[in-house]
């Protein structure tokens, strides 16, 4: 009968020694010593996952007070040692139960009475009979220990009251489950126990079970759901109700989602001991073989075949079991072959249990070998250990290492048998910068750990046949990667992994090991192959409902079926593992090789496109990925990170090598991302749809230790992408900004300059705005601190892991200093000799803080900043050219060759305009000057080498300072001689230079004098003829249009003006000419456009030609042409003596209307004769008539002899009579008014207002229109005299009487009432005694002319 459990679990009474578990043995040992004196009840919680013996000890701790044990083999110090925890018949008074959680999991239950019910729990069952089941042997067996010394369980039945209790309601009536607990516990305290010990097993929740359980009743199983998680979690944080049991202890055998929930408490420390299971390791199995060969107890193995199953469990001792029981069948079966490999397929073809749960059957279907020895590679896997390549044929070898799974991946590596010595390797590792913790436990400075113990246990596993200290290995690194991945399967052991590989290296160097012994299967293939790698990870749970982790889980096993999409799976996972957001995914196939397009938000590592896109490329098969990232439409959108994953690692030799041969493209955008067995299911979960898994953090929707496992994954990528990103930057690669905020060219510019400055005269920040002859202006200082704030890129990016641009580092408040980021020597090296486009830049370089400026303007920014400091320049075609030798020695070819030819002939050209002295100073004096000053250029540009700056070494600082100011001294020389750009850009004279150029002035560059000097004289010569002619045909023109209304105005003061500054233009250029004209001109001779030409003064010739135009009233216009100013110079003043001479005549042809109204008075009496208005309007009429007449013209004609020469005066006088002349046509039109309106006075006193309103008021009764509205008073006189219109409106009164008289007389109503009566009557306003007048009131009423107003008194 086999000694393995068919179905791996332990079972009571046991039939096996313990093996093994020595650190739980020596925790539990000390938990022990102080649970008596703990004052509290105590909870060990052991946590572990399926298989790994919990069980297993909870029987052993169990079986050892019983005497029912059947040993406990530890190793120590590589001798076996028999020990054991409490010793037999009880003799250390404590009393073990055994409980199924689920037995005290009532709904009910809550923190406070958790300790409680446990205990009642317990004793309730130990008062049973025993129905069979492990639970109730070990009762049973309690039961039976105790019965000698008087132990009845009926009494304890009774005490508990077992049969009649309400646990319904008890559960929750504390005081009444404390005291029927408190009956139970002081009735076994009868039998010389003092401490209860609860082994509550099975504290595992229903995924799990599912997951890795193999029990026949494991449906039976209750759940454990968050709420009671939560129960005990709650019991182990209070204290106070654990203080009434301090006779009692629990040992909880917990899964890892309950025990991870357990580990969640705070201050857990102080609350309680725990411990989370390892798995035996082989040397446990070992000797575990070993004391059942002594005993006689297991058959004689094939060689090799308890590792394989050991292997293939996955080194879960449940699966073990499980394994060897199968193989015990097949070694009685005489028909199976007693090899490893054929025991093992014929397990595979007979067990549905064996291919569902530990081999991946169908994967041998698609293994690509040759058929003739597919059967040798099917048994070579199943084996699963290398072995000696002296056990199959140079073929077989051959066959083997060709193999390839479906996806490329070979099944077979090659390995070494080294010698490693666990404190020789733990020096090598201290010098890498690991330091040993406690125990075996190494720790490096990020804070990665690793038991370097059981990390050499787990390789031993691998290594049969060896020697104590040799250890078979990987030969290349990403095999012995693999082997630890599996063997060790932690997240963060591959870097340690790869050290360990380095000192690997050195022994067999040191040992002169030519050749890999060993052949075996590859543990990347071994890890998908065997199913126990795939679920025996430490497990966490999806989501904290256990019904929905369920169907997660049952969706994740139905979608593992369909693997032509696991690497799509994959691929979406890592999408969010970048982005947790859920992001887009473009997925797409180079060459057969998966990949994935996303975009990433956050930085500060991968937003490095200005799109913000990664590729992620499925790498498994080197060959295929090779083919597919040489792909041109990879990087069509310019370089963006690219991310290679495979969950085997990618050959170090083939990623250097590829990246190297490839770095100016493909090579640098690559980042080879290594992942685990287990971090491909992760991401796999992480691909499913959020609407049934959401991962985003913010939704808080799944467990804290799957949240973990999620953040390692995005952290292992993190890391990743920073090395990248950081190497990247090392080399130049990433381009920041230099501004960050809104900017013009100027700020760039001002930035280059300062920072120049700064690096040629190692000047800091506060001398670049003090020192002379190197400190900015004020303004300029002021504007960079403004700018230089501009370049922080703020305290939230900073906390975001973005860096600054490193141009300008900030001291304090105000202070920088400044220092050369990588960036500036791959600029100068990407351009080298060629000419680049901005698109070139854009495809090859990445951008960091996109998000604040786009990669366009960071770009534009560099190329200004570096052209500011003359390292590039622009061509005419908008290329950028990195600064060389060759421009330098072009610059300097141009600069000569213009200073021995082009400005000599610039020289002569002038001269042949004005051939003054000064123009000796530049022939003689200047020239030979300049030449000295190119022969120090020439020295200087041939020691600049900006080669150097292509590489950055620890002299980079001094290598800028050097070729940067070497550069600027260059340039300046040749600058000061000639600039090629400058003289062409400047195409006209510049007013406000010349005005302040010298001709000897060295503080202005030659080229700059040179060509200012030779464009105003240019100017000049070009101004000249223009506006000679102007000024004679306005001359010919104020001839032809001096006359006005038959009058001429006379013109010779404006004329003589005009003439003489004709004249000094005529002859600028020639001042001899000019003296000898005989017109003259408006200035001495010495203070003449002519003579400052001459004598080299441009400062006053531009003043005096300014003076000129703006005198003569001409404006200069494009194309050296010429316009006259509507209102200045002497036009200006002949425009408003002509306006004022025309006004005049106008006024003057308008006097007889005037002299109307001076006649009009002429009969009048001598009062109005003599009015003052009328006299005035009389003389000023009489000064009109004299200046028109001849006064004007003969005045100008009579001082025209004297006043040629004095021209101004002449213009004075002759404005000065006009505007004189012009003040009297203001008069005589005021004049003319004030006679007008005083005649229409006089008129309006002749009408009588009495008679006209009487009359009006009869024209009423009579139907008539009034009189009073044929009257106009508005209207000025229309008589010729004041005595006609006196006798004109008398006689029109008279009338009117004569009117008013007749109407009463004719009147048949009216008998005594006169006209005159009826004029008093109204002028009164009718305001008489109309006592006086009865009669005339009844007539007047009657013809009603008036009416009575009836008043009360």
């Amino acid at each position: 009968m086999s000694i393995w459990a068919p179905f791996g679990t332990s079972d009571f009474p046991l039939n096996q020694p313990m093996v093994g578990q020595k650190e739980f043995y020596e925790i539990f040992k000390g938990f022990t010593k102080t649970m008596k004196s703990a004052g509290m009840a105590t909870i060990f919680p052991l946590i572990s996952k399926w298989g790994v013996g919990k069980s297993r000890i909870g029987f052993e701790l169990i079986s050892e007070p019983l005497g029912m044990d059947k040993g406990w083999i530890i190793n120590e110090d590589g001798v076996q040692k028999e020990v054991r925890i409490f010793k037999p018949n009880f003799e250390d008074k404590v009393l073990p139960l055994y409980i199924r959680y689920s037995q005290m999991c009532h709904p009910d239950l809550i923190g406070d009475n958790w300790v409680a019910y446990g205990i009642y729990t317990a004793l309730s069952y130990l008062s049973r009979e025993s129905d069979g089941s492990i639970q109730g042997k070990i009762m049973e067996a309690i039961q039976d220990a105790l019965s000698p010394v008087g132990f009845d369980r009926s009494i304890l039945g009774d005490l508990l009251q077992v049969d009649r209790v309400n646990l319904n309601e008890l559960v929750i009536n504390k005081e009444k489950l404390d005291e029927l607990t408190r009956k139970g516990m002081e009735y076994v305290k009868q039998f010389g126990i003092e401490h209860f010990l609860i082994v509550c097993d099975e504290l595992e929740t229903a995924g799990e079970i599912a997951k890795y359980g193999i029990e026949k009743e494991k449906e039976l199983v209750n759940k454990i759901d968050g709420e009671a998680i939560q129960v005990i979690t709650s019991a182990i944080k209070h204290e106070d109700p654990r203080k009434k049991y301090p006779e009692v202890s629990y040992l909880l055998l917990c899964s890892t989602v309950i025990g991870g929930s357990i580990q969640g408490i705070g201050a857990l420390d102080r609350r309680t001991e725990m411990y989370e299971m390892l798995q035996n390791s082989f040397a446990d199995i070992s000797d575990y073989i070993a004391y059942l060969n002594k005993k006689g107890m297991i058959p004689d193995y094939p060689k090799g075949l308890i590792e394989a199953a050991y292997t293939i469990a996955g080194g879960n001792f449940g699966w073990f079991n499980v394994i060897m029981h199968n193989v015990d069948q097949k070694m009685e079966d005489s028909s199976v072959k007693k090899e490893t490999g054929y025991i093992f397929e014929t397990i595979l073809n007979s067990s549905n249990r064996f291919k569902e749960s530990l081999i991946d059957k169908p994967a041998f279907d698609y293994i690509q070998c040759d058929d003739r020895f597919r059967q040798t590679i099917k048994h070579a896997l199943l084996e699963q250990i290398p072995k000696k390549k002296t056990n199959y044929s140079a073929e077989e070898i051959n066959a083997m290492m060709d193999a390839k799974a479906e996806d490329g991946e070979k099944l077979f590596k090659e390995f070494y048998c080294v010698k490693l010595e666990k404190d020789d390797l733990a020096v090598y590792l201290n010098s890498q910068g690991y330091k040993r913790e406690t125990g075996d436990i190494f720790v490096n400075n990020f804070g990665s750990s690793f038991d370097l113990g059981i990390l050499l246990r787990s390789l031993k596993t691998f290594s049969l046949n060896v020697k104590e200290n040799e250890y078979i290995v990987g030969k290349e690194e990403e095999t012995f990667l693999d082997q630890v991945r599996m063997l060790y399967p932690k997240d963060d052991i591959e870097e340690s992994a790869r050290y360990i590989y380095g000192y690997i290296l050195e022994k067999i160097e040191k040992e002169d090991i030519k050749e890999a012994e060993y052949i075996g299967p590859n543990f990347a293939y071994l890890s998908r192959l065997d199913k126990r790698y795939r679920v025996e990870k430490d497990d966490f749970g999806y989501v904290p409902d256990t019904e929905k982790n369920k169907e997660i889980e049952a969706l994740v096993k139905e979608r593992s079926k369909n693997r032509k999409e696991e690497v799509k799976r994959v691929l979406s996972g890592a999408c969010r593992a970048l982005e947790i957001n859920y992001p887009e995914e473009n997925f797409y196939t180079i060459n057969g090789v998966e990949c994935v397009r996303t975009k990433v938000e956050g930085g500060p590592y991968l937003d490095v496109h200005e799109d913000r896109i990664v590729d992620i490329i499925w790498g498994k098969d080197e060959d295929r990925l090779k083919d597919a990232l040489l792909d041109s439409r990879l990087l069509k959108e310019g370089v963006h990170p690219v991310i290679v994953i495979s969950d085997s690692v990618i050959s170090a030799e083939y990623t250097d090598k590829f990246v190297k041969e490839k770095y100016e493209g493909i090579g640098k955008c690559l980042i080879f991302v290594n992942i685990t067995r287990l971090q491909k299911d992760i991401l796999e979960v992480m691909s499913i749809d959020k609407d049934i898994l959401d991962i985003r953090e913010n939704r808080n929707v799944i467990t804290s230790t799957f949240r973990d496992r999620i953040r390692k994954i995005r952290d292992h990528f993190n890391l990743k992408a920073r090395e990248w990103f950081e190497k990247l930057d090392e080399e130049g690669w990433i381009l920041r900004p230099i501004i960050y905020k809104k900017h013009d060219e100027k700020q760039i510019a001002l930035l280059s300059k300062a920072y120049k400055q700064m690096l040629i005269h190692g000047i800091d920040f506060e001398e670049l705005g003090s020192k002379k002859d190197v400190r900015l202006s004020d303004a300029e200082y002021t504007e960079l601190k403004n700018v230089l704030k501009s370049t922080a890129i703020g305290r939230m990016n900073e906390g975001k892991g973005y860096k600054e641009t490193g141009l300008f580092i900030h001291e304090d408040e105000n202070r920088y200093s400044i220092n050369i980021p990588a960036c500036m020597n791959r600029i100068l090296k990407f351009n080298g000799n060629s000419n680049k486009s901005m698109a070139d830049y854009s495809n090859k370089f990445f951008f960091s803080l996109i998000h604040e400026v786009k990669p366009k303007r960071i770009l534009e920014q560099w190329i200004e900043f570096m052209m500011g400091l003359n390292l590039l320049l622009k061509t005419k075609d908008g290329f950028i050219e990195r600064i060389s030798n060759y421009e330098l020695d072009g610059r300097y070819s141009v600069v000569k060759k213009w200073l021995e030819d082009d400005c000599k002939k610039e020289i002569d050209s002038m001269k042949k305009v004005i051939n003054g002295p000064y123009l000796d100073v530049l022939e003689k004096n200047q020239v030979p000057y300049y030449k000295v000053q190119l022969q120090e250029a020439e020295k200087i540009k041939d020691s600049i080498n900006v080669d150097k700056l292509s590489e950055k070494d620890n002299k980079n600082m001094e290598n800028f300072r050097d070729v940067i100011s070497k550069i600027e001294k260059f340039l300046g020389i040749c600058y000061q001689v000639y600039d090629s750009d400058g003289w062409n850009n400047i195409k006209t004279y510049n007013p406000n230079i010349i005005k302040d150029i010298k001709i000897d002035d060295k503080d202005k560059p030659l080229w700059f004098r040179v060509r200012h000097i030779r464009l105003f004289i240019d100017y000049i010569n070009t101004l000249k003829d223009p506006a000679v002619k102007s000024i004679t045909d306005k001359i010919a023109e104020i001839k032809k249009n001096c006359e006005y209304g038959g009058f001429m105005l006379p013109i010779s003061p404006i004329t003589n003006i005009l003439q003489k500054y004709c004249n000094e233009l005529e002859n600028s250029t020639d001042y001899e000419k000019m003296t000898i004209s005989g017109t003259g001109t408006m200035v001495s001779y010495i203070n003449t456009l002519a003579y400052k030409l001459k004598d080299g003064d441009f400062s006053g010739a531009y003043k005096r030609i300014e003076e000129i135009l703006d005198a003569c009233g001409l404006e200069p216009i494009e194309n050296n042409e010429l316009k006259w100013a509507n209102d200045r110079g002497i036009i200006g003043e002949y425009k408003a003596i002509y306006k004022n001479f025309t006004s005049i005549i106008d006024c003057y042809k308008k006097l007889p209307e005037s002299k109307r109204w001076v006649d009009y008075f002429s009969n009048a009496p001598e009062k109005l004769r003599n009015h003052t208005e009328v006299k005035n309007l009389s003389n000023c009429i009489k000064e009109i008539e004299l200046f028109v007449n001849g006064g004007l013209e003969q005045e100008i004609e009579d001082n025209e002899p004297v006043m040629l020469s004095k021209p101004d005066e002449f213009l004075a006088l002759l404005k000065k009579s006009v505007e004189d002349m012009q003040q009297y046509v203001g008069l005589i039109e005021g004049y003319k008014t004030n006679v007008m309106n005083l005649a229409r006075t006089k008129k309006n006193e002749f009408y009588d207002n009495l008679l006209i309103s009487t009359i009006d008021k009869i024209c009423r009764v009579q139907g008539k229109p009034p009189v009073s509205a044929q009257i106009n008073t508005e209207e000025y006189p229309k008589e010729e005299t004041y005595a006609a219109t006196k006798e004109a409106i008398q006689n029109k009164m008279n009338l009117l009487a004569s009117e008013g008289e007749s109407f009463f007389k004719n009147s048949p109503l009216i008998r005594k009432t006169t006209f005159s009566f009826f004029k008093q009557v109204v002028e009164k306003d009718g305001d008489i005694n109309w006592d006086d007048y009865l009669e005339e009131k009844r007539e007047l009423e009657a013809i009603k002319l008036i009416r009575t107003k009836v008043e009360v008194l």
